[in-house]
């Protein structure tokens, strides 16, 4: 066999070995959490709660993170939502998936980003299986409100628009009671 021809067999063997060592999480999940009011910790109903995972692309001669896959749920009459089991796969043959990470909006409060929660004792605590409480400060101006929702459209930019309806509404319905332009 020709020396290129034996490279380009090698290769071949190297990339298909490797796509078998794409790392798939087991089925992981629910995800619960109660939203509540900061200040009198009475339940936010109709909080849009947007989920997204990632893929992390180790590559020569840099590395990348691309945006995955997301569900989309809004808390209920009790301040609560839930995300069930799932587990994305990676498209990348040695892409590894990190999250969920939580952006939670609902117009008049801040929001919230990540995946943990720090508690009473300075415990930090990721959001699972078991629910954890997330607090929301209201917001009383014009500007705070307006800025805090931008924000939380911009934490979920990659994901597409059709998974995260809800937070895309709920930004929509602030920015016209504040008396803004929307991107419409």
């Amino acid at each position: 066999m020709k020396k290129p021809t034996l490279l380009i067999v090698l290769m071949f063997m190297a990339v298909f070995s490797l796509s078998a060592c794409a790392t798939v999480k087991p089925l992981a999940g629910p995800w619960r959490a109660r939203v509540v009011d900061a200040e009198t910790k009475e339940p936010i109903v109709g909080a849009a709660v947007v989920a997204m995972w990632d893929e992390f692309h180790p590559a020569f001669p840099e590395s990348r993170t691309d945006y995955l896959d997301a569900m989309e749920t809004m808390t209920d009459k009790d301040g609560m939502f839930e995300i069930p089991p799932r587990s994305p796969i990676p498209q990348h043959p040695m892409g590894e998936v990190g999250g969920p990470y939580f952006t939670i909006y609902k117009p008049g409060y801040g929001f919230y980003s990540g995946s943990q929660v720090t508690i009473g004792d300075n415990r930090i605590e990721k959001i699972g299986a078991e629910p954890i409480k997330i607090s929301l400060g209201k917001l009383i101006d014009k500007r705070s409100r307006s800025i805090t929702a931008s924000d939380a459209k911009l934490e979920v930019w990659s994901v597409p628009q059709g998974k995260k309806k809800y937070l895309m509404e709920l930004y929509e319905q602030e920015m016209t009671f504040l008396g803004l332009p929307t991107d419409k």
